[in-house]
C-alpha cells in the first residue's frame, strides 16, 4: 500500500510531460503567418502619451514628411499608430509587415519600455541606459514572416527626440531595403519584357530590367520612349545616350537643358504644339549623387508639364556615368496619373532605373 503514493506520483509527472510534449509539438507544426501590408508603411508601437507628445511629432514629422518631389503633398511613409495594449486585443495587428517601436526607457512602467527590455535582453538594455550612442536597434519577423522591427529608445524623453532625427536616414534606408523585395513584385507583376531589354541593350549597350507590360512609343536614332499604360495611369521612359566631356555635365542646369531639349523634340499629346517640359518654377527641381551599377551618377526630381495640353507629373530623370565608352547614360521616367497618389508609380519608376547593368 505504501507503493501507491510514488506510483501515482510517477504517473502524474509522466502525464505532465506527455502533455508538455504534445504542446511543444502543437506549437512545432502550427502555421507562422506570413506579414501583410503595403509599400511604404510603418506602424509605430508606442504608449498614448508618448505618440501624442513631442516623440510623436518627431515621427510624424521626419518619416510623415512629404516625399520629394510630388505635384501634390504625399508622405514619405504612410504611418499608422498601435499601442502594446491594441496588439494584445487583436492579433492581427501582429501580422504586419513593418513596425517601429519608440520607447522613453526611463517610464519603467510603460508597457512599451517593458516590451523593448524584453525584446533586447537585461545586457542591451543596460547598455542604452549608460551607453547613448546605442539607441536603435534592428529586429526581424518577431510575430511573422517577412516582419522588419525597428527599435527607436532614449534614457529619456529628450534623449528619445533627438535619437529619433539622428536616426531617420538609416532607419529611411532600412524601410527602403526592406520594400525593395514587394516593390520588385508590384513592379514586375506582368513579368519582363525580354524582347524590348534585348533591343535597349542592342541599341544603347546596357541592360535593365523592363516589366513586360512596357512598350516602344517612338524608336529614333539614339533615342527611344517606352511606355506602360492602364486606366489609372502612364509610366514612361526617355532613353538616350551623349558623350562624356567633362565633370561640369553633372548640374541640374545641364540636365534640365537635356531633357527639356529632348522633350520638345519627341515627346507631345494630341495637342497641336504641344511638347513635354520641365516646370521648374512652381516647385524646385532636386538632385541628388548616387550610385547606379557601382558608377557615379546624379538624380533629379520633378515636376514636369505639357505645354499647350493640361497633363503633368512628377519625374526621375538619371545622369550615369559609363566610363568605359566615355559616355552619359541619360534616362528619364516620368508619371502620369491624375487623381491618384503617385508615390508608388514614381518609386517603380525608380527601381527599374536601379536594375541598369553597364
Amino acid at each position: 500500500m505504501r507503493k501507491f503514493p510514488w506510483i501515482i506520483s510517477f504517473l502524474l509527472l509522466a502525464v505532465l510531460f506527455l502533455q508538455g510534449c504534445t504542446e511543444s509539438m502543437r506549437k512545432s507544426f502550427e502555421a507562422v503567418p506570413i506579414a501583410l501590408g503595403m509599400t511604404g508603411e510603418i506602424v509605430v508601437i508606442s504608449d498614448d502619451v508618448l505618440w501624442k507628445g513631442e516623440a510623436g511629432d518627431s515621427i510624424r514629422f521626419y518619416f510623415g514628411g512629404p516625399y520629394p518631389i510630388l505635384p501634390q503633398p504625399e508622405p514619405m511613409f504612410d504611418l499608422r499608430h498601435f499601442t502594446p495594449r491594441d496588439l494584445a486585443i487583436d492579433d492581427l495587428r501582429k501580422e504586419l509587415r513593418t513596425y517601429m517601436i519608440i520607447a522613453d526607457l526611463s517610464d519603467t512602467d510603460s508597457p512599451t519600455t517593458q516590451m523593448v527590455k524584453k525584446d533586447l535582453g537585461d545586457e542591451k538594455f543596460s547598455r542604452a541606459m549608460t551607453d547613448p550612442s546605442f539607441f536603435s536597434q534592428i529586429g526581424r519577423e518577431k510575430w511573422a514572416q517577412g516582419q522588419l522591427i525597428v527599435y527607436l529608445f532614449g534614457r529619456d524623453e529628450e534623449a528619445l527626440k533627438e535619437n529619433i532625427v539622428k536616426s531617420f536616414n538609416a532607419v529611411a534606408s532600412k524601410v527602403a531595403e526592406h520594400d525593395r523585395k514587394q516593390l520588385d513584385a508590384t513592379t514586375y507583376l506582368e513579368g519582363e519584357n525580354f524582347k524590348l531589354m534585348a533591343q535597349i541593350r542592342e541599341k544603347f549597350g546596357f541592360g535593365i530590367r523592363i516589366p513586360g507590360d512596357y512598350q516602344v512609343a517612338m524608336d529614333k536614332k539614339n533615342f527611344m520612349w517606352i511606355r506602360k499604360d492602364t486606366k489609372a495611369s502612364t509610366s514612361s521612359f526617355m532613353i538616350t545616350t551623349l558623350p562624356y566631356t567633362d565633370a561640369n555635365i553633372f548640374t541640374k542646369e545641364k540636365l534640365v537643358s537635356i531633357q527639356d531639349s529632348l522633350g520638345r523634340r519627341y515627346i507631345s499629346s494630341n495637342e497641336p504644339g504641344s511638347y513635354i517640359y520641365t516646370n521648374d518654377k512652381d516647385l524646385p527641381v532636386f538632385v541628388y549623387e548616387k550610385k547606379i551599377d557601382g558608377q557615379y551618377a546624379i538624380e533629379g526630381r520633378g515636376i514636369w508639364e505639357m505645354y499647350n495640353d493640361f497633363l503633368g507629373g512628377p519625374f526621375s530623370t538619371y545622369m550615369i556615368l559609363d566610363p568605359k565608352q566615355n559616355r552619359i547614360i541619360f534616362i528619364q521616367g516620368f508619371v502620369y496619373a491624375p487623381g491618384e497618389d503617385k508615390r508608388l508609380f514614381i518609386q517603380g519608376v525608380e527601381h527599374i532605373v536601379s536594375t541598369i547593368e553597364i
